[in-house]
C-alpha cells in the first residue's frame, strides 16, 4: 500500500518510526551491511505480525527500510557492492515493497535488477518479482513494457485497462472485472449514505470461499448481504482476471472487484481475507475478522444490528 507523499508522508513516516521503537532492530544492523539490513527487516516483519494493523506494519517496515538503505541504491554504491550484497539489496526492496507498494521502492528494485542482469546473475524469480512489483504499485506502463521484453520468463499477460470518467485524486476506486474479456475498468466507488458492508476477500482464499458459501446458505444473512454488501479484493501483485470472472459467475450476488490502491480506502485498516467492515454514515462501526470452520454468523448478525440492517429482535435461523 503506497505510503503517500508530501506532508502526509512525513506524518506517516514519523508514526512508523514510533512504532518501530517497540521492535528494536538488531545491533548488527548498525553495520549497515545489506545482509544485516535484510535480517533487520525480516525481524521487524515477524515482530509486527498479529500486533499491528496492515497500515501500521507497512509504515514501520517502510520507515525502517528508509533508515537502513538510504544510500544503498545509488549507482556507484551498487557497482561497488558484492554479488551477495546486491542480492540482499534486491531482496530487501522486494520485501519492503510487498507491504508498501511504493514506486520509489520499485525503482530501487529496478536498479538492483539492472545490476543483477549486468553481472549475469539474475534469476527467473527476479523477473517475476519485479514484474509483480510494477503491478502491485500500479505502475502499469512499466509493467506492460517489462512484459513485452521478458514475457518468456513465465509472466502472466496483463489485462486491458480502461478508466471511467469522474475519478478524483485519492478517492476510493476499484477495478471492475469484465465478465467475458480480460479487461478491468477503474471506476469510483460510491459509499452508501446510510449502512453497508464491505467484505475484503479473494477468490483463491478458501476462507473467503467458505464464508460466501455459508452466508448465502443462511436465508437471513444471505438476503442482507445480497442487498447491502460489496466484495473487494486487496491490492495485489498479480492480476489473474479469470479467477475473478469465475468467482463472479459462481457468486453473482457477491460479485468481487479489486481495490485499485489500498491507500484510497483509509476506512479499511486491514486487508487479510476475509474481513467484514460494517459501515454507518461513512464510518466503520464494527469489524468481523476471519472465517473459522464454524463460521461467524452470530458476529455478523450482531454487527448488522449495530448498523441497522437487521432488527434487534430478528431471530437467528
Amino acid at each position: 500500500m503506497p505510503l503517500g507523499s508530501g506532508i502526509f508522508r512525513q506524518i506517516l513516516v514519523s508514526t512508523s518510526l514510533l512504532l518501530a521503537t517497540f521492535c528494536p532492530l538488531p545491533a548488527e544492523a548498525d553495520a549497515r551491511s545489506p545482509e544485516h539490513g535484510y535480517d533487520a527487516l525480516l525481524q521487524l516483519e515477524r515482530s509486527q505480525r498479529g500486533v499491528t494493523t496492515d497500515v501500521q506494519r507497512a509504515l514501520a517496515i517502510g520507515a525502517s527500510y528508509d533508515e537502513l538503505f538510504s544510500d544503498a541504491f545509488a549507482e556507484e554504491a551498487l557497482k561497488r557492492s558484492s554479488d551477495d550484497d546486491l542480492r540482499y539489496l534486491f531482496r530487501s526492496a522486494q520485501l519492503t515493497n510487498f507491504y508498501v507498494a511504493d514506486p520509489r521502492v520499485v525503482h530501487d528494485m529496478s536498479v538492483a535488477f539492472a545490476q543483477l542482469q549486468h553481472r549475469d546473475i539474475v534469476k527467473k524469480l527476479d523477473y517475476q518479482q519485479l514484474y509483480g512489483a510494477f503491478i502491485g504499485a500500479r505502475m502499469l506502463t512499466e509493467a506492460g513494457d517489462f512484459f513485452d521484453q521478458y514475457h518468456a520468463m513465465d509472466l502472466d499477460a496483463l489485462p486491458a485497462f480502461r478508466e471511467a470518467p469522474g475519478i478524483k485524486a485519492d478517492a476510493s476506486t476499484e477495478w471492475v472485472v469484465n465478465p467475458v474479456a480480460p479487461e478491468l475498468l477503474r471506476q469510483p466507488f460510491t459509499f452508501d449514505a446510510s449502512a453497508q458492508v464491505l467484505v475484503v476477500g479473494h477468490p483463491l482464499c478458501h476462507f473467503s470461499q467458505n464464508a460466501v458459501r455459508d452466508i448465502f446458505a443462511d436465508p437471513q444473512l444471505g438476503g442482507v448481504f445480497a442487498e447491502h454488501a460489496h466484495w473487494l479484493a486487496p491490492q495485489d501483485q498479480r492480476l489473474k482476471v479469470e479467477l475473478f470472472q469465475q468467482w463472479n459467475r459462481d457468486h453473482p450476488q457477491a460479485a468481487m472487484s479489486i481495490a485499485y490502491k489500498q491507500s484510497e480506502w483509509p476506512l479499511l485498516d486491514e486487508w487479510a481475507t476475509p474481513i467484514f467492515y460494517f459501515l454507518r454514515d461513512g464510518s466503520v462501526i464494527a469489524k468481523v475478522v476471519g472465517w473459522p470452520a464454524e463460521g461467524r454468523r452470530d458476529e455478523l448478525r450482531s454487527a448488522l444490528r449495530q448498523i441497522g440492517l437487521l432488527k434487534q429482535d430478528a431471530p437467528a435461523n
